[in-house]
């Protein structure tokens, strides 16, 4: 019989993790929230007018990556070349990459607090300028993190994070399930508020320190948090497991 492992993610956005394990796991695809563009226009349309004065992009989600190039599609703009970008972990640089950007910097830890400690030494004295385009429910560590390093950050919201509607997800026995991999806080926070609770007999997998750290807010510590934010990582850690 074959494992069953939870991901809070659609099975577009999760299916690639567990390619090459089928043969023992079974994936339960269960996206908690949705990803919903929702940016101020005159906000945009004026960092749009000035954006050859800003001397690095910071990215901290695939979906800031995926918002921001059709909005420059929309009003048919480009990056300037001169502008650095910098990705918050590999899987946010894959996509600044395939949108037909290079990627100046990804910090060796990939979260905020890696950026924080590892930006600076990629900058030179003239960086002064930073575009920081996040989601409404991101935490302000960043945006007062690169304020406190004496950059001038223009901050945006894209998009909001609102919950599935239960009845689009699929049913569940949570008892059945042996992992469950958690890919954000909000993912965290939302499934919780769905009602559920996570047996004692279960493992739990967390992709990132904070979504660990909701973890233990919301229901109990991981078992497992890979050194750098992967998902890969983790579904080889549940194979070694079974």
């Amino acid at each position: 019989m074959k494992t069953k492992v939870l991901i809070t993610r659609t099975k577009a956005e999760g299916e690639s993790f567990f390619a090459g394990h089928l043969d023992i796991i079974e994936p339960v695809y269960y996206p908690v929230f949705e990803i919903v563009p929702q940016y101020d226009s005159r906000q945009i349309h004026d960092i749009l007018s000035r954006l050859e004065l800003y001397h690095w992009i910071v990215f901290t989600s695939k979906n800031t990556v995926r918002i921001l190039m059709d909005i420059l599609r929309e009003y048919n703009m480009t990056i300037p070349a001169a502008t650095k970008i910098a990705a918050v972990g590999r899987k946010t640089a894959e996509a600044v990459r395939q949108s037909g950007y290079a990627v100046a910097f990804v910090p060796t830890r990939e979260d905020g607090q890696g950026l924080l400690a590892e930006l600076p030494a990629a900058m030179t004295k003239t960086d002064t300028e930073v575009l920081l385009p996040q989601g409404e429910a991101a935490p302000s560590l960043l945006r007062e993190g690169l304020t406190d390093l004496g950059l001038t950050v223009t901050h945006c919201t894209l998009y909001a994070t609102c919950p599935t509607d239960p009845n689009t997800l699929p049913e569940i026995d949570i008892a059945a399930i042996a992992w469950y991999l958690f890919t954000s806080p909000l993912s965290v926070r939302f499934f919780k508020e769905l009602g559920h609770n996570l047996p004692d007999h279960c493992r739990i997998a967390a992709i990132g320190e904070p979504t660990a750290e909701a973890l233990k807010t919301h229901f109990r510590a991981p078992d497992y948090v890979p050194p750098k934010a992967d998902g890969y990582d983790i579904i080889n850690k549940i194979r070694e497991s079974l």
